[in-house]
């Protein structure tokens, strides 16, 4: 049994052919109709569901792949990308004859090739408020989106039909994953916003191309999405609402956090709500979705949760990426979309797994500056190329710092830098500059650069940003994808 109702209603027999019928003579289902307290039941309700996958990357692929073989009815695919050979580490809906192929396209693809009774809708767009009735075909939707903004517009058009969103994030080698509902039954309404109530500052967005991901992780993640998927439709178990699990892969454990409605919020969205069912309620008989009764559910209560746990007041996003979330998860960010915790909260003094540059002595940003520096226009690689060259002819000096963790800074990093190991997301401890010197700081992409170079303005150093960061470095070298520890 489950805490929450079935989210879809047993097809009407009087309206055509039992499915449950067609199941006892297939041996497709057989292995989940077999199980206690799931039964032709539970499996008839997956058959009438619609789902809409928002996202069909390194989670939405999983997702995909064990929804269209549990057999939900009808998969919705939300995806605007094209399949690039970087994909495939993770993407394992993918071929690599596929590259420069719609994802939607690809992914709708394999479903029709794997489950032929699943009905699949490809949407190759990126979901915005303005497109956002597409929202309005669906039962349940899943966030597996790497971008902020989608995140949001999920969330709030999700929230403005009274659907329920599973979401999830990976990033590194760190996941995270939850259960979103803003009008859920018996007054458990918690949605994506009283986690992560506004999108981070701007730069804080970074992507797996930025920091990387493991692989397999997304798998994980994937699969416990799909899972959560299955439990709601069919009205089995205890689905994670109100919970955010944090999958740390490195140390083989699933940590559980709390996350309550917002207590600011819980009277807006209850009338928000209530108005939403009122306009609806005449129609619902006549616009039901396929399984569902037409009758207005006891479950469509919204009263709040309680505040949530203390640990949840230090967390970051999942860059599971996003991602992983910004905001009060109380967990160690991950995509898909992931939030790092605030600049200049407590926590950052502690850093993490990765240290700064060995051997330097290291200084701590928080003490009040006499005098606070200035924001220097954006340095391009020739640029920065002719400043370096000056350097080493005795010209004007400057420090040239590299934020990024260590690994990355190994593996790749241009000659003559100063590393500063997550100086800025992960950390504020950095090593000791020159005050009189001017710096020009770099990361993967720019995100973290620019984190940093706020903390370094603040603290008196007068500071530009390389733009493009050690990805852009490379083109211009020539040396993209490869080793570049020299330069």
């Amino acid at each position: 049994m489950s805490s929450l109702p079935p989210l879809v209603s047993v097809p009407d027999s009087s309206t055509g052919a039992d499915a449950s019928d067609s199941l006892e003579v297939s041996a497709r289902y057989s292995r989940s109709v077999r199980l206690p307290g799931f039964g032709l039941d539970a499996q008839s309700r997956l058959l009438a569901a619609r789902v809409l996958v928002v996202g069909a990357g390194g989670l939405g692929a999983p997702v995909i792949e064990y929804l269209a073989a549990s057999g939900v009815g009808t998969l919705g695919i939300v995806d605007d990308d094209v399949v690039d050979l970087s994909n495939l580490q993770r993407q394992v809906l993918f071929r690599p004859d596929q590259v420069g192929v719609p994802k939607a396209r690809a992914a709708a693809e394999w479903v029709r090739a794997s489950a032929p009774d699943v009905r699949v809708v490809v949407h190759p767009v990126r979901l915005t408020a303005e497109n956002s009735a597409l929202l309005d075909d669906y039962d349940l939707i899943v966030d597996g989106s790497d971008s902020f903004d989608t995140c949001y517009v999920v969330a709030d058009e999700a929230a403005a039909r009274g659907l329920p969103v599973v979401w999830g994030s990976v990033n590194r080698f760190d996941g995270q994953l939850s259960v979103f509902w803003d009008d859920a039954p018996d007054g458990r309404s918690v949605d994506y916003r009283d986690l992560h109530p506004a999108p981070p500052a701007a730069g804080w967005d970074e992507s797996c191309a930025d920091v990387g991901v493991l692989g397999p992780l997304c798998g994980t993640v994937g699969t416990a999405m799909a899972t959560e998927v299955v439990k709601l439709l069919a009205g089995i178990g205890e689905p994670l609402l109100g919970r955010v699990v944090t999958v740390d892969a490195l140390e083989a454990t699933w940590r559980e956090s709390r996350v309550a409605r917002a207590p600011h919020r819980a009277g807006e969205r209850a009338a928000a709500n209530a108005l939403r069912r009122a306009s609806t309620a005449p129609a619902a008989p006549a616009a039901a979705a396929v399984g569902n009764s037409g009758a207005e559910p006891s479950y469509r209560g919204s009263a709040r949760l309680d505040v949530g746990s203390p640990e949840l007041s230090t967390g970051g996003r999942a860059s599971v990426r996003p991602g992983a979330a910004v905001g009060n998860s109380g967990a160690e960010p991950s995509h898909r979309g992931s939030a790092r915790p605030d600049v200049g909260s407590p926590e950052l003094s502690t850093g993490g797994r990765a240290s700064v540059g060995p051997g330097a002595a290291v200084g701590d940003s928080g003490a009040e500056p006499s005098h606070r520096g200035s924001a220097r226009p954006d340095v391009g690689s020739p640029e920065l190329s002719t400043m370096l060259e000056a350097r080493g002819a005795g010209g004007r000096g400057f420090t040239l710092l590299d934020v990024r963790e260590l690994d990355e800074h190994v593996f790749a990093h241009i000659t003559g830098d100063v590393l500063a190991a997550g100086f800025g997301t992960r950390t504020r401890q950095r090593p000791e500059l020159d005050p009189a010197l001017p710096v020009v700081v770099y990361c993967a992409r720019g995100p973290r650069a620019r984190a940093a170079a706020e903390l370094l303005i603040r603290d008196g150093f007068d500071v530009a940003v390389l733009h493009g960061g050690m990805i852009g470095w490379q083109l211009a070298q020539g040396t993209a994808g490869h080793r570049v520890a020299g330069g």
